[in-house]
């Protein structure tokens, strides 16, 4: 009898708990939407390497801290999967130094312990790449992680205000403080930086 009852007890938690999950699975789908932001550039670590006019070697090394503010603009398209977590394309325009205009291609994972229809609060990492906006040949190494809060703003309207920690990893063109010029490209030898960026940012999703 005893094994009879935990058997039942058995078979009815495991029904509930199927249903929860075909309950969130219904929730999952696409969505789409926009986020608008301002980050500033709190350091920018650099290693640049090359030659003069004059034949002379350069090594130039260095850590700043510029402070300088950029904004961004990004539209997402996302899959919800059982109403937990998302998965979303991004891409748009946005700043990342005081001459670097980028357009990034990420890919984003959102974790949403609430639900992604829901009030609650989220986490997110997301990597990618960007292409310089100007030279297509400059590609930089993207990477963010934040947290924020959620509004349910409808059953398909949601506001998110978000933070986050922004890195990337670039090789720019490298600037001859004594000749008060770029230098041309043939003379670069090394032209590495990582940047490090802190933003707030507000996104729309439908």
């Amino acid at each position: 009898m005893v094994r009879f009852k935990s058997f039942i007890i058995t078979l009815l938690s495991l029904a509930m708990l199927l249903g929860s999950l075909e309950s969130r699975a219904q929730k999952t789908g696409f969505r789409y939407g926009f986020e608008w932001g301002v980050s500033s550039l709190v350091m920018n670590a650099y290693h640049y390497n090359f030659l003069t006019d004059e034949g002379f070697r350069v090594n130039d090394t260095g850590i700043e801290s510029p402070l300088i503010s950029n904004m961004g603009i990004l539209g997402h398209i996302d899959l919800c999967v059982a109403d937990l977590m998302t998965f979303s394309l991004c891409s748009g325009y946005m700043g990342v130094n005081a001459n670097r205009r980028i357009i990034p291609v990420s890919g984003r994972v959102c974790f949403s312990p609430k639900g992604c229809y829901e009030d609650g609060v989220l986490a997110f990492i997301d990597a990618g790449i960007g292409i310089n906006s100007i030279k297509s040949d400059y590609v930089l190494i993207l990477s963010k992680a934040g947290t924020g809060y959620r509004y349910a703003l409808s059953p398909s309207l949601s506001l998110d205000f978000l933070v986050n920690a922004q890195v990337a990893i670039d090789h720019p063109e490298v600037w001859d403080k004594v000749a008060q010029s770029y230098v041309s490209a043939v003379h670069v030898r090394r032209s590495d930086a990582f940047y490090l960026a802190l933003g707030v940012s507000i996104a729309l999703t439908f």
